[in-house]
């Protein structure tokens, strides 16, 4: 019998994003959400619209974190 394999996957929406912890073992795939994020758009300078990435890369970071412990945990 092969040891579980931990995957993360991460999907960013208009309005939110969130990271998922994949876990298969004994050929069963289950699947938690580590973390959500916001995915607020932010107006710059030229009264344009984007997303702020470096709340977005903070928020990314911190559900890789939480898998982590998810995935390390009991």
């Amino acid at each position: 019998m092969a040891s579980p394999r931990n995957m993360i996957a991460l999907d960013l929406g208009a309005s939110s994003g969130r990271v998922i912890l994949g876990t298969l073992d004994d050929g069963i795939l289950t699947l938690r959400e580590a973390h959500r994020l916001a995915n607020s758009p932010v107006d710059d300078a030229g009264g344009t619209m984007r997303w702020d990435f470096d709340r977005l890369w903070e928020g990314i970071r911190e559900g890789i974190r939480q898998a982590r412990i998810m995935a390390d945990g009991p």
